[in-house]
């Protein structure tokens, strides 16, 4: 193999072997030498998928998921304390039923009751493929657009119905929705530790029913007005993003081509 010199000594580095198609040689700064590697292609530039004509005009479908998910927590918080405080009343009348004496409780009734508490636990069920959309749909814009991201849009939306992944990728998901120097970026965390919060207390709230009525009614007003605040601060970080992403629209120059009449507003 005949090595040929450099016309000019540039710095040491991997150059093109002259001598060898497809391979790079060492170039001492001097005189090439012996040392050879494979010449790599760059790696494929992934393309920035298109601006959706959704981007920017999420916020109304935000506002129904947030809002309902709110009020399903309220509702099924009071629900629960009716429902226990009959079936609590049925359990106690069944153990205190002596042999031979007839029960004291309409079995009935008492299915009833169990079957409604049970199928009261997935009201709250009910709004999560609404924010599952929302989050979604917010994600694949703010990618778009440029947004940086730490997980993929597909991920925040599994994240609302799988029970370990709900703990963060949603947040994540919406947090990536804003650019990083956004100030309601932190809004949004602490909207998802109070969604997280009041999720968790809701059965909590319905079990005080058992102390009374009056412990149970200091509980859910408290409770209602936690819940009340937080879906307030998602409402406020849905409308955030919304404006990011029409600014960053208009930014790009996109702003024109929007098609609100085919979106959801």
């Amino acid at each position: 193999m005949t090595v040929v010199s450099m016309p000019s000594a540039p710095r040491p580095g991997w150059y093109a072997d002259p001598a060898t198609a497809g391979m790079l040689r060492w170039w001492d700064g001097q005189q090439w030498t012996q040392a050879q590697q494979p010449l790599r292609p760059l790696p494929a530039v992934r393309p920035r998928p298109a601006v959706p004509p959704h981007a920017g005009h999420n916020e109304r479908l935000g506002r129904i998921a947030i809002v309902s998910r709110a009020a399903l927590l309220i509702f099924t918080a009071a629900l629960y304390a009716s429902l226990l405080g009959d079936l609590i009343r049925g359990y106690v009348r069944l153990l205190t039923t002596m042999p031979g004496q007839a029960p004291l409780v309409d079995f009935g009734s008492f299915q009833r009751s169990a079957l409604l508490f049970a199928a009261s636990s997935l009201l709250v069920w009910v709004p999560i493929p609404l924010l599952a959309v929302w989050t979604y749909r917010s994600a694949t814009a703010g990618a778009a657009l440029g947004i940086p991201a730490e997980i993929e849009p597909m991920w925040g939306a599994v994240g609302w119905l799988v029970p370990v992944l709900q703990y963060w990728f949603p947040y994540q998901a919406v947090r990536d929705c804003l650019p990083r120097e956004h100030p309601r970026r932190r809004a949004a965390a602490w909207w998802w530790c109070g969604d997280l919060s009041t999720a968790i207390a809701m059965p909590v709230v319905g079990f005080i029913a058992v102390l009374g009525l009056v412990p149970f009614l200091v509980v859910w007003i408290v409770f209602t007005a936690a819940t009340v605040a937080t879906a307030v601060l998602g409402l406020r970080v849905a409308r955030a993003i919304d404006d990011a992403h029409r600014a960053a629209r208009a930014q790009a120059g996109l702003e024109s081509q929007a098609q609100p009449a085919q979106t959801v507003r």
